[in-house]
């Protein structure tokens, strides 16, 4: 599995600090929730994951954990009922269809989105006895871009040009990371 850590202070950094309510979209074993917790520890931490092994595990990090397929149980969600929504290495495991639908559902119940995802291909069979682990989707930076997201790199080749300013090579980083305020 492709570590989603070179990212996740990057991504802390974003999160407002006086944050209410979070939504954490295939949390696996709760990475996110145990970040939140100790940095911001949110009234409002809500998980959702499809395998219940890993959500048996990562419930002690959230207040609410929701045993479902996450594109189905955030349609039932309410509008803008989450200051944040996160789902973090969890949509190249759904088709394109299912990705977008995703998106538009994170759309509607968040008012930041933050989404990370392998930047290249590779296949990945089941893994823990997981079915849901298979890679069935390659998201690119354009794709993202063009929804609006604000995209960034991590990992593999990227080119650096003066202090600070970096440029992105789509396709040869390791992981994407997009974020992107409705």
């Amino acid at each position: 599995m492709t570590s989603t850590l070179p990212f996740l202070f990057y991504w802390l950094n974003r999160v407002p600090k006086d944050l209410g309510s979070a939504l954490d979209l295939g949390a696996g074993r709760g990475i996110v929730g145990a970040m939140l917790r100790i940095y911001r520890n949110p009234p409002k931490l809500h998980a959702i994951e499809i395998h219940p092994p890993y959500a048996q595990f990562a419930k002690q990090f959230y207040d609410q954990m929701t045993v479902e397929n996450a594109v189905t149980a955030i349609q039932k969600l309410p509008d803008k009922s989450y200051d944040i929504v996160t789902c973090f290495e969890m949509i190249e495991h759904l088709s394109k269809e299912d990705g977008l639908l995703l998106i538009q559902q994170m759309e509607r119940v968040g008012r930041i989105l933050f989404i990370s995802t392998p930047g290249r291909w590779f296949p990945q069979p089941e893994y823990d006895e997981n079915v849901y682990q298979l890679h069935r989707s390659l998201w690119t930076a354009g794709e993202f871009r063009r929804m609006g997201f604000s995209v960034r790199g991590f990992g593999g080749a990227q080119w650096y040009i003066g202090l600070g300013a970096g440029i992105l090579l789509p396709g040869r980083c390791d992981n994407l990371f997009v974020w992107k305020k409705i």
